[in-house]
């Protein structure tokens, strides 16, 4: 089959596979054996459909939330339960297959910006004879961005690599079957299989995947539909016929929805009036973003300060200095692109892809950055594929730089400078990883940083109480619960608190006090059954076998 983008020399496309895996593969060379965080046990450790095998998702219907989740994302869970099926729960095996898809993407960035170069508005840039530069090294600073460890190194966060992966395969696709209409060397191949209809057809396919790996995927039309707008030509009506088979796949995540919450008896005007179950208000969340958006861009230059749980404040009003700054910021970089796309023509083709990659950014958020509310406002994991258009946006800029300034000393100054940055960004992740080396290591780290989120302290002392270090699990699950009385929101979380309160003080030998909060635990939540249970064997250790039995049997027996 021919490939419409393999243009270069087989030997420079060995050297960039090659580098993008090594700088991969070192960066994230600490991550093997870095453990199970936060909602993994629930939705992955204990996860019915993960330890089945997968197949039915009735194995999980008992579990709203679980039975969700499973749905929506059914095609990542799958993978999940092959992981379960051949290793169990053994952790290397998870990161071996996130490493994985780590590293597929960035080879996948890397023909995505060669393949660009090669369509119609872009032939006569002065980059397109060296489009190998560009596509190399924002491949390269991908792979070792320390802003992508999170989606890649909390094994839960597969749903956000593999549902980028599907679309960076679906929108290569895409583009190579473009291509495939307008070069002769394809459309005269002998291959049956290589002609534009194939191309098209597969990047509907990686879309319905995509859909079916995580709901951000929706935004993946909109980008190929950009991607068909910035580089292609053509009868404007012809064009949107052939994009309407990807259009389609839009349909695929509202329909899952509502048929989920109809299923549910969830009414969607309700939901609407609520805030989609959390308790901050779509305006408020939307007012927010504008401030988180500007986090994500200064993460993304400056990867420094990273949190796996921040203590973001939520704004309420555009008139606050901080939100109009954030607005006035995001104003002056979209009108960047507008300027730069206008410019194309008459500087270069090239800052077509300047232009395209700021766009690509903020569409690429606009599903979890705008008036949807997140039970989290903010999520580095978040920035994994809209990284690629920012990634994509300063690269080019750069090498147009070099273009315009003479391809002799400058570039080879240059792709120093680069490689330099590039050894210091992966050093960087590579730093940002060891500190997922154990649920210790990340909570201290978190703690640090989010020293008045009462969640963060109750996690910390939960990894103190597994480790078996009491007395510091004590003080942080202490600390937990002052910071949660002083909270104006809702704690859904307090009986967690008072369970591992009551299973270190169990641990101690301090039974009358472990009762006392696994029965606070229980008045807080009848269904805990992990304290139910905890307080009937505190009940027995102190010969109360009268107490211990009027506790439900069923409890005892989950």
């Amino acid at each position: 089959m021919h490939a419409p983008f393999i243009s270069q020399s087989n030997r420079r496309h060995a050297l960039a596979v090659l580098c993008v895996l090594i700088v991969g593969l070192a960066a994230y060379a600490n991550t093997w054996s870095a453990p199970f965080q936060m909602d993994e046990g629930l939705y992955l450790r204990d996860n019915p459909f993960v330890r089945e095998g997968g197949g039915s998702v009735d194995v999980v219907r008992t579990d709203p939330e679980l039975y969700k989740s499973v749905v929506q994302r059914y095609v990542a869970y799958l993978t999940f339960a092959l992981n379960y099926r051949i290793h169990g729960l053994h952790v290397i095996g998870y990161h071996v297959v996130n490493v994985a898809i780590h590293l597929l993407n960035a080879l996948l960035v890397y023909v995505f910006v060669l393949v660009t170069f090669r369509t119609p508005m872009l032939r006569s840039s002065v980059l397109t004879s060296a489009s190998w530069y560009p596509a190399f090294f924002t491949a390269l600073f991908f792979v070792a961005h320390p802003v992508q460890t999170e989606a890649v190194t909390y094994i839960m966060q597969r749903l956000t690599s593999l549902a980028a992966f599907f679309s960076l395969v679906s929108i290569v696709l895409y583009g190579a079957g473009r291509l495939a209409e307008e070069e002769p060397i394809v459309r005269t191949g002998r291959s049956r299989w290589s002609g534009p209809r194939w191309w098209y057809a597969g990047a509907v396919l990686f879309a319905v995947l995509a859909m079916k790996t995580k709901e951000n995927a929706f935004i993946l039309p909109m980008l190929i539909a950009l991607y068909e707008a910035f580089f292609f030509t053509g009868e404007v009506k012809k064009r949107v016929v052939r994009l309407l088979p990807i259009l389609a796949t839009m349909l695929i995540i509202p329909l899952t929805t509502y048929l989920l919450l109809r299923e549910q008896g969830v009414h969607l005007a309700g939901m609407a009036a609520g805030g989609g179950g959390n308790e901050i208000p779509w305006w408020s969340y939307l007012i927010t973003q504008s401030r988180v958006l500007v986090t994500y861009v200064r993460l993304l230059v400056v990867p420094f300060g990273q949190n796996f749980y921040y203590d973001y404040p939520v704004y309420q009003s555009l008139l606050e200095p901080a939100v109009l700054l954030s607005l006035t910021l995001h104003a002056c970089i979209v009108s960047l692109g507008i300027i730069l796309f206008r410019s194309a023509t008459r500087v270069d083709p090239a800052l077509r892809v300047v232009s395209f990659g700021i766009l690509w950014f903020y569409v690429a958020l606009s599903v979890e950055s705008s008036i949807i509310p997140l039970p989290r406002v903010i999520c580095e994991y978040r920035m994994y594929l809209p990284s690629v258009g920012f990634i994509l946006a300063v690269i080019s800029g750069v090498f147009i730089l070099f273009a315009k300034t003479g391809l002799g000393k400058g570039l080879r100054a240059g792709l120093v400078a680069l490689s330099v940055l590039l050894v210091g960004t992966a050093y960087a992740a590579y730093n940002r990883n060891d500190v997922w080396r154990d649920t210790v290591s990340l909570w201290e780290d978190t703690a640090g940083k989010s020293p008045e989120n009462s969640e963060v302290h109750t996690n910390l002392g939960a990894a103190f109480v597994r480790w078996g270090r009491y007395p510091e699990a004590m003080g942080e699950l202490q600390t937990a619960l002052q910071l949660a009385s002083r909270s104006k929101r809702q704690i859904t979380f307090l009986h967690i608190i008072h369970t591992h309160l009551g299973t270190a003080y169990s641990e101690l030998g301090r039974s009358e006090d472990a009762i006392r909060e696994f029965q606070i635990a229980l008045k807080l939540s009848p269904q805990d059954v992990y304290a139910a249970k905890n307080l009937a064997l505190e009940y027995a250790r102190l010969g109360r076998f009268e107490e211990a039995g009027k506790l439900s049997p069923e409890f005892l027996t989950k």
